[in-house]
């Protein structure tokens, strides 16, 4: 789950996107945004999305990221978002 955290924070930061308003836009805490671009706590596959759509990142680049964690690992979060 680091690489989807690392990969958002990247994201993010080149965007110059604040975490206030992905919270506003997420309708997550500042807390719980903090939280899990900082690693405190992991992200979870909704939330994920959530992000994804607040920082208008395009579906392609969501699922590019979601094939490369997948690794064909039937356990991971690919299947969760993508519903396999």
């Amino acid at each position: 789950m680091d690489t989807i955290r690392k990969f958002l924070v990247d994201y993010i930061d080149k965007k110059g996107i604040k975490q206030a308003f992905i919270a506003k836009s997420t309708g997550m805490s500042t807390n719980a945004v903090s939280q899990v671009l900082t690693g405190k706590r992991k992200i979870q596959a909704d939330e994920f999305l959530k992000i994804c759509r607040a920082v208008d990142m395009s579906q392609e680049t969501i699922n590019e990221l979601i094939h490369k964690l997948s690794d064909n690992n039937p356990d991971t979060i690919a299947d969760k978002v993508i519903g396999k």
